[in-house]
């Protein structure tokens, strides 16, 4: 990459000259220059020759450029969250982009590029079928393709937008390219049928049914300042649940719960519980417990941790449910793009030329300072 990145940029100014412009007190103006100059080579170096049915394409690295920087600083993200545990397991000055892959297979560098490729051939192969099916923008996705466009830049210094020619015009072109494609995903799947109620019986609506829960709880362990386990005597275990069967009884007879609570301060505790049947976090006793109530019920629970006093305060809330009948659907929508691509995708052949091949994740977009 780095012979590419300097023969596109010797005219004007040397890699080494560009890495450290900041020191040197380059100006906006001066950025912006060269911004646009990296930008007009850009149109020019062919990155894939893409061979279709009826026409023979050719797509340049600024058709590249949104993808790339876009999948280098998401590989700088992970490594930023992560930073911990790479120090951890491959020492201080590791290399993130020559990291294995999760799988082993290859190079961070080259994961994340493949990332690129697979995003920039979808892209193309969908907008070269979107312009022959004669789809065009309405002034819906015109009137965000300036704001989108400027909320991209925004990611990126200036030094990193000379580095790889991000101007304004290559990210809006991007961009309108991929409004396009999304415009005509659309018109291909307008007439495709998701069968709803199918996907409404394939979920169950019971796994988000609210179940609003008042408890008061006795434990059956006690820790020091130190948080450590506390021996209880045999009396002490025996006031505790007696305390519990008594709270209960109270609460039957229509005893507010936090006046319950008050006359047994010293040992329970009073708190609210909306859970579902699949709370990963509550215990299960409780959750089935809960299941089992109708509003208004109270019922005494003891777990191996101590005793329950519930309350169902209402379970005819769901909460979830319409948000995951419409991923579902969305999600089968997805799988018809998938399929309809699929088989675009067999008419195409995409070469990458060397200019392509040259290309390195960590050196594209990114200034290091020194």
């Amino acid at each position: 990459m780095k012979r590419i990145f300097c023969m596109l940029l010797l005219a004007a100014l040397t890699l080494g000259v560009l890495g450290g412009c900041k020191d040197k007190g380059m100006t906006d103006e001066e950025y912006q220059k060269l911004i646009e100059e990296r930008a007009e080579k850009n149109k020019t170096t062919v990155a894939f020759y893409i061979s279709g049915p009826e026409e023979n394409y050719e797509v340049t690295m600024d058709w590249l450029v949104y993808y790339l920087a876009y999948n280098e600083k998401k590989g700088l993200d992970t490594q930023a969250q992560n930073q911990d545990y790479f120090q951890a397991l491959y020492g201080e000055s590791y290399d993130f982009w020559s990291l294995p892959s999760s799988d082993g297979s290859s190079t961070m560098a080259q994961t994340y590029k493949d990332a690129a490729f697979s995003s920039v051939v979808y892209t193309a192969l969908l907008y070269f079928e979107a312009v022959e099916a004669g789809i065009t923008l309405d002034d819906n996705y015109l009137l965000h393709l300036d704001s989108t466009t400027q909320k991209f830049l925004e990611n990126y210094t200036l030094a990193e937008r000379a580095k790889c020619g991000m101007s304004e015009e290559c990210i809006r072109e991007n961009y309108k390219r991929i409004f396009l494609v999304d415009a005509y995903t659309n018109y291909l799947t307008e007439n495709l049928e998701v069968d709803e109620d199918a996907v409404r019986e394939s979920i169950d609506k019971e796994d988000y049914r609210v179940y609003q829960t008042d408890y008061l709880y006795v434990s059956k362990t006690v820790y020091d300042e130190n948080l450590d386990k506390v021996e209880m005597t045999e009396e002490e275990q025996n006031r505790r649940a007696a305390a519990a069967n008594a709270a209960y009884e109270k609460v039957l007879l229509g005893t507010d719960m936090v006046k319950v609570r008050s006359d047994y301060d010293d040992i329970m505790t009073y708190s609210t519980r909306d859970v579902t049947r699949t709370t990963a976090s509550v215990e299960e006793e409780y959750i089935t417990a809960a299941t089992k109530m109708e509003n208004g019920d109270v019922t005494f629970l003891e777990t191996s941790g101590g005793y329950y006093v519930i309350k169902m305060i209402d379970n005819t809330v769901f909460s979830g449910y319409e948000d995951a009948v419409q991923e579902a659907i969305d999600k089968a929508r997805a799988e018809d793009i998938s399929n309809i691509y699929q088989e675009i995708e067999k008419k195409y052949e995409v070469n990458p030329t060397d200019a392509y091949e040259d290309i390195q994740l960590g050196e594209y977009a990114t200034i290091v300072e020194n």
